[in-house]
């Protein structure tokens, strides 16, 4: 079956999207940190999880681009890279004078956990409904 024009204009976005934003993240976490007078109140692990969740969707949504069915393996190949980058991050951000924390490394995983999970959660669905509809025609 040939991609509708819309498929392939949300391909085009996301082949796009994913190389800039994990460029983007990855500058901007290896940034010198910013010395603001006063304590910030807010934690910074919401931004952790919803940064590398925003990171597993457009993973995701990159590989959908090639076409090929995604399989069960698709997830926890995605989580072993989002987490194998998450560590080297970690570690990276110690170089440039910013702190390398376990506990940001598990937010980012938090946040990448729950986006596969739920497309995982929605590919198995969609292959379910998918099968019923072909048992009926």
């Amino acid at each position: 079956m040939r991609p509708s024009r819309y498929n392939r204009a949300w391909a085009h976005w996301y082949r796009r999207a994913l190389p800039t934003y994990w460029l983007s993240l990855f500058i901007l976490t290896h940034l010198p940190k910013l010395r603001i007078p006063g304590e910030i109140p807010q934690s910074d692990k919401i931004a952790h999880f919803g940064a590398y969740g925003l990171l597993a969707f457009l993973l995701w949504r990159f590989v959908e681009t090639f076409g090929q069915p995604l399989t069960s393996k698709v997830a926890p190949r995605l989580l072993a890279l989002i987490a194998a980058y998450g560590v080297i991050d970690e570690v990276l951000q110690g170089l440039v004078g910013r702190s390398s924390d376990a506990i940001d490394w598990a937010a980012d995983m938090v946040g990448a956990v729950g986006v596969l999970a739920f497309l995982e959660w929605r590919r198995r669905a969609d292959a379910s409904r998918d099968m019923r509809e072909a048992g009926r025609t």
